[in-house]
């Protein structure tokens, strides 16, 4: 697995004031106060859980992990309600991110 590269899908969303964010592929979930915050967050959650599952030698069993399917629907909104549009505030998908925006 080390010699792979994996798109992992994330989303950022405001919620309640405050910013969250998940991991489609891992299940991970962060929230914070700014989206930059869920995003490093995120990223050292990745980062740790990746390596611990590479360390432990479970590869197959642990990844991908998915997200309940709501999330995975509240993805697919955010993606449909964004394309051809301009984005909404707040609102961040992984096509976001391989392109060099905040998250």
């Amino acid at each position: 697995m080390a010699d792979k590269i994996y798109t992992l899908r994330r989303i950022a969303y405001p919620k309640g004031g405050r910013c969250v964010g998940v991991c489609l592929d891992l299940s991970l979930f962060a929230e914070g106060d700014t989206i930059n915050d869920v995003r490093a967050q995120i990223e050292s959650q990745v980062v740790s859980y990746m390596s611990y599952i590479i360390e432990k030698g479970v590869e197959e069993e642990m990844f991908p992990r998915r997200a309940p399917a709501r999330y995975w629907l509240k993805y697919l909104g955010i993606k449909i309600a964004n394309r051809g549009n301009a984005k909404k505030p707040g609102y961040l998908t992984n096509a976001e991110i391989n392109q060099g925006d905040e998250f």
